[in-house]
């Protein structure tokens, strides 16, 4: 009788199958993020027929925005979770799918700025709680002596990219009460919805540029 093949590669390690099933959940989770925004998009305008506004300025504005922030946390979560070699963690699933909630509910308010921000300020505190989460892994495989995918001076590097993460993360927490700042101002005063527009989406762009950082500082390429 032929022997039943494993239904796992034998090339995959477990944390490789980990890192695999992160890393499709996130594209998955993401690409659906973005069918939330298209599809708000596409009642926005294509039912709407009244003629072209301020607001609808503001609605394009917020959905570039969203795009931006989608892409922001896409990427980081993609590099961080090959760098860390993520452990599985219930904790951290729960955390993601929660995250996903309310950036989909986010995305679903690009027409509404006041509740925009508002939903995105809760958004960006799940994503400040990714990086408390990263910096607890770090220093739990720094205890264990797990070695993560950093190359060059291992050390140098780790210290380097730990720095990044408490860096990222105040970032966040600041963005996060200007997110709730800008609720308050959008609902105060409806003439600043489109200024406040542009300065979030200079502030998205800004952050974006933080992204190369990976390259920059060499976090994306392996040693392996």
């Amino acid at each position: 009788m032929p022997a039943i093949k494993s239904i796992v590669p034998s090339q995959l390690t477990p944390p490789e199958v980990i890192e695999k099933m992160y890393m499709q959940i996130n594209n998955i989770s993401q690409g659906f993020a973005i069918a939330i925004l298209i599809d708000t998009l596409a009642d926005q305008f294509m039912n709407s027929t009244h003629a072209f506004s301020t607001n609808d300025f503001s609605t394009l504005l917020l959905a570039f925005t969203s795009l931006c922030i989608s892409i922001i946390f896409w990427t980081r979560y993609y590099f961080d979770t090959f760098i860390l070699r993520r452990s599985f963690s219930v904790r951290s699933i729960i955390w993601f799918f929660a995250y996903i909630v309310a950036e989909g509910f986010s995305f679903k308010q690009i027409n509404e700025p006041t509740n925009w921000f508002v939903s995105t300020g809760i958004f960006l505190m799940f994503g400040f709680g990714f990086y408390t989460l990263n910096l607890a892994e770090i220093k739990r495989k720094q205890k264990n002596k797990i070695k993560m995918n950093l190359p060059g001076k291992y050390i140098d590097t780790l210290n380097k990219y730990a720095m990044w993460q408490k860096f990222r993360s105040i970032e966040l927490l600041i963005l996060t009460t200007l997110a709730f700042a800008g609720a308050v101002l959008t609902s105060a005063y409806n003439s600043v919805q489109y200024p406040i527009g542009v300065v979030t989406l200079l502030i998205v762009l800004w952050q974006l540029s933080k992204s190369r950082d990976y390259k920059n500082f060499g976090f994306s390429n392996s040693n392996e």
